[in-house]
């Protein structure tokens, strides 16, 4: 079956990792519900995971996936306050934002610092924006929970 489908295994594990997310314990973390997404510290949802597959387990449904499918895919899968379980595509860029705020809270401005200063680039600022909006859209999907003031 592996070999007519070898995509199965990571189908198994995104199966996986959303059951575990809906069954987990809650975790609690403290915040405030009121901040600034550019200039607060942001606070991630512990109830999270990073993921990154070869084939794209998450869209497309497993009759038409192929061997043409294979690529690079990341994305963050969490659960939100009311116990869905929410799965967002992302940039390998994004994903290691998300590294940094799983260490401590940090503005997007210090993310934009941190990133930017460890892989010595500079954000053009349609980067910026789309940055900006991916992290307010996770504050909308409770991936980011609130703001540490």
């Amino acid at each position: 079956m592996l070999k007519k489908s070898p995509f199965m295994d990571e189908l198994l594990w995104f199966e996986w990792i959303e059951l575990e997310l809906f069954m987990m314990e809650d975790k609690t973390v403290k915040a405030d519900s009121s901040g600034d997404i550019l200039f607060s510290k942001l606070v991630l949802n512990p109830e999270h995971k990073l993921l990154s597959f070869q084939y794209p387990v998450h869209r497309k449904n497993p009759k038409f996936i192929t061997h043409s499918d294979i690529g690079n895919y990341f994305l963050i899968a969490h659960r939100n306050s009311e116990g869905d379980v929410i799965f967002t595509d992302c940039t390998p860029a994004l994903v290691r934002m998300i590294e940094y705020l799983a260490e401590r809270p940090l503005s997007v401005r210090s993310l934009f610092s941190a990133f930017q200063h460890e892989y010595n680039l500079t954000f053009a600022e349609e980067d910026q924006k789309a940055i900006i909006q991916f992290f307010d859209n996770a504050f909308s999907q409770k991936l980011i929970i609130g703001f540490n003031n």
